[in-house]
């Protein structure tokens, strides 16, 4: 099972160079990055932005193994 990577607004801040939330949000949007709207702005995933570049997460399943 994948864990998500939640990627908040400070992180998106530092990642794109844009302090406002409504530049994030206007920047995730154009770029096709679904997020959400949090309390101080936008909020993604890692998968997200993954998708959004053309990368595949390949969703892996471990099986547990009783010995």
């Amino acid at each position: 099972m994948s864990e998500t990577i939640l990627i908040d607004t400070d992180q998106l801040r530092a990642l794109f160079k844009y302090q406002r939330p409504a530049d994030l949000e206007r920047c995730l949007a154009k770029n096709g990055v679904k997020f959400l709207q949090g309390k101080d702005g936008p909020v993604t995933t890692a998968q997200a932005l993954h998708a959004a570049m053309g990368l595949e997460q390949k969703q892996v399943e471990i099986e547990k193994i009783e010995l």
